[in-house]
């Protein structure tokens, strides 16, 4: 009896060492970082993204797929940057922005992975009556409805090109837009300039992969003037 007790808590001990830790992770993580921007005044349509794997940002490498990566179907240039980082781009002119706009490469299994980036554009915008250092302005957008995760930023210039912007945060569902008298103090009298920027911003996890998906929207210049 005496040697049999020693024996359980050994065979105990050791059948526990060999268990698998299930708080360890052995697969790294992915970081995968897509960004979109269309320019409207150019049509120009640019797109970029990034994959570094390890236990974190701050550690991870650059990571290269076989095949390596397309936008809409077409081909991605890769790219070296400083600090390792090997980026995926494509630049297209006289482009339409016509959403979704997919991404898609082969993982390390050979399976084709694809991430879908979605925001609509700005549309038509106008400013509705006369724009008054004290009474405000009203702005009318055709794709006003903004989700949680976009934003317009209104960037004025006024006649001595002064520059300042204005953010909407979403979510909004609404395309009349009423700016107070406060938050357009800063415009001189005068003629001056509006354009739009609409931005939408996503990251979730799934999986091992942590994404991260922005687009930008740049809209075409209207003329303005500023009253009393």
């Amino acid at each position: 009896m005496k040697f049999f007790l020693p024996f359980c808590l050994l065979a105990i001990w050791l059948f526990a060492a060999c268990q698998p830790n299930q708080n360890a992770t052995t697969e790294e993580t992915l970081f995968e970082e897509y960004y979109i921007r269309f320019l409207e005044p150019e049509k120009e349509l640019m797109a970029y993204a990034t994959f570094q794997e390890g236990d974190s940002l701050e550690s991870a490498k650059a990571k290269i797929f076989f095949g390596g990566v397309s936008f809409q179907g077409s081909g991605m240039q890769v790219r070296n940057l400083p600090k390792g980082i090997v980026r995926y781009t494509y630049k297209l002119k006289s482009a339409n922005y016509q959403p979704p706009f997919k991404f898609r490469y082969k993982n390390d299994l050979g399976e084709q992975v694809e991430e879908t980036v979605q925001m609509q554009g700005i549309g038509k915008f106008e400013v509705t009556d006369s724009i008054s250092q004290g009474k405000g302005m009203n702005l009318t957008i055709e794709n006003g409805n903004l989700s949680e995760n976009e934003q317009f930023i209104l960037l004025f210039t006024d006649q001595t090109k002064r520059a300042f912007s204005i953010p909407i945060m979403g979510p909004t569902a609404r395309n009349n837009y009423r700016l107070q008298a406060s938050q357009i103090s800063k415009l001189s009298k005068g003629k001056g300039q509006l354009y739009l920027v609409k931005k939408q911003n996503i990251t979730r996890e799934e999986g091992n992969r942590s994404i991260s998906c922005n687009i930008e929207y740049y809209s075409n210049t209207i003329d303005i003037e500023v009253f009393d």
